[in-house]
Order: structure tokens, then sequence, then C-alpha cells
């Protein structure tokens, strides 16, 4: 079915006075064990698959919030009071600890930027979050959209 849709994509751009040549994958790419970097499409026969974005094979950015095991006391804890954060600010030192207790009707999501993808605490879920690097890292409770900040100094 794709090589079927190729062939008619390949006759359009036949037509065409365009003289770019199109992006290939070449054999260099290929490693010791015969796999490409990147995926491969169904091609007709002579005709080369399009390279992928070499971003998309980079590796992810290390996490500045990672989860770690609730300490017995001396953290921060944020929970929710109606519908909002308490407290909705918070600041702690660089590798401090953030203790999340949530109820089951509201979660902790990223919000608008600078945060951290790693800040997230599901609904009825109590969670101890590190924080590595000094920022602001901005929640919110999603579905309901209130918000609150943990400053890192």
């Amino acid at each position: 079915m794709i090589a079927r849709y190729l062939l008619l994509l390949l006759s359009l751009a036949a037509c065409s006075d365009s003289t770019t040549p199109p992006t290939t994958v070449d054999a260099k790419s290929i490693d010791a064990a015969g796999a490409a970097d990147a995926p491969l499409i169904d091609a007709a026969p002579g005709i080369d698959a399009p390279a992928i974005d070499a971003a998309i094979d980079a590796a992810p950015t290390p996490s500045s919030v990672v989860t770690v095991a609730c300490p017995a006391s001396g953290v921060p804890v944020v929970v929710t009071v109606g519908r909002s954060f308490s407290p909705a600010s918070t600041t702690i030192t660089v590798d401090g600890i953030v203790k999340f207790t949530m109820p089951g009707d509201h979660n902790v999501v990223p919000d608008r930027a600078p945060t951290d993808d790693g800040l997230r605490v599901d609904f009825n879920e109590t969670k101890c979050l590190k924080f590595t690097k000094a920022g602001t890292f901005n929640f919110k409770c999603e579905p309901h959209g209130f918000t609150g900040s943990i400053k890192v100094n």
C-alpha cells in the first residue's frame, strides 16, 4: 500500500520542474547489525528512503526533578485546599525535596516555562521530588488549572 502511494508521489514529482535532490539514507548510516538509525519506508526499487532529523536520535535531556524516597520529616509539603495548592509557592535550595500529597480529584503537571517534565504527581498519590538545579518550576492541577511553583536557590 505504501509502495503504491510512493509511486503516485514519484509520478507527480516527475511532472514538476524542481531540481532539488531528495535527502537520502546512505549505507554509512547503517550499523553493524544492518539496522539504519532511522526507520525506512517501504519504497519502490531504486528509490532511497528519506533520512530523519538527527535530533530524534539524540539522548533526552536529564530531568532536574527526580522522584526520591520520602524522608520521615523535615521537607516542605504541598497539598490542595479546595481549588488551590497550599502553599502556592515554596522556596528550597538545590537538591532540596518537596513532598506532594494529592487527593483523588487533583494532580500536579508541569505548567508554563520554565519547568520540568519530571514535575508530575498523579491523582490520589503522594510523591517526594528532589530538585537538582536552580530555577523556578511551575506546576498546575491539570483538570482545574490552579497553579503553584517551586523556587530553587
